[in-house]
């Protein structure tokens, strides 16, 4: 090996144990609709995401599922308060892609009152029109360290179907997503 050679191979071992990369990524799907059982009127919102943070090769995944349930008497007129919760992944199974996305399961939710129940979930995303695409690059300079984020955005409208707590969704409109963000932190 030349001189050269064995300089730029320490160079370049130096170079690589002053690199920090984090990789976070996630997919997902939302939704906002209505669901009606005689009186009682549900405004429903879901948001459901994957995460994976990975430094270097090692990774850790992580599903996460919330939903809002805002409830009112329409004849009485009277507002019988919201539930909130978020999924346990072992109680809800979760896919996704850009073409769609399912969630089935039960989200355990506390209502108003605090009193914890069950919600069983079977929901459906189907893409629908094109997919929207957005990228960026960000670099900051603080001291000695530079530090540059990638982001590649994507997105797509969707239909969604399936049901809430036993009450049917029929054709709401909801959203697709796929977020990747790179981070590259060097030192001089």
């Amino acid at each position: 090996m030349t001189r050269t050679a064995a300089a730029l191979v320490g160079v370049l071992a130096s170079a690589a144990s002053a690199l920090a990369v984090i990789i976070g990524s996630h997919s997902g799907a939302a939704a906002t609709f209505t669901t009606v059982n005689g009186c009682i009127s549900n405004n429903i919102t879901v948001h459901i995401n994957t995460l994976l943070v990975r430094l270097h090769h090692g990774g850790e995944g992580a599903i996460e599922s919330d939903i809002t349930i805002e409830s009112r008497d329409t004849c009485s007129g009277l507002d019988l308060g919201t539930s909130s919760g978020n999924g346990d992944p072992a109680r809800v199974a979760f896919t996704v892609d850009l073409n769609g996305a399912s969630l089935t399961g039960a989200i355990l939710v506390v209502d108003g009152n605090g009193t914890l129940r069950s919600v069983p979930v079977s929901l459906a995303w189907t893409g629908v029109g094109t997919i929207k695409r957005a990228n960026t690059t960000t670099r900051v300079v603080t001291g000695d360290v530079t530090t540059t984020v990638h982001t590649r955005n994507a997105s797509r409208n969707a239909t969604v179907t399936g049901s809430v707590d036993g009450l049917p969704v029929d054709s709401a409109d909801g959203m697709l997503f796929k977020d990747a963000t790179v981070t590259q932190s060097r030192t001089k």
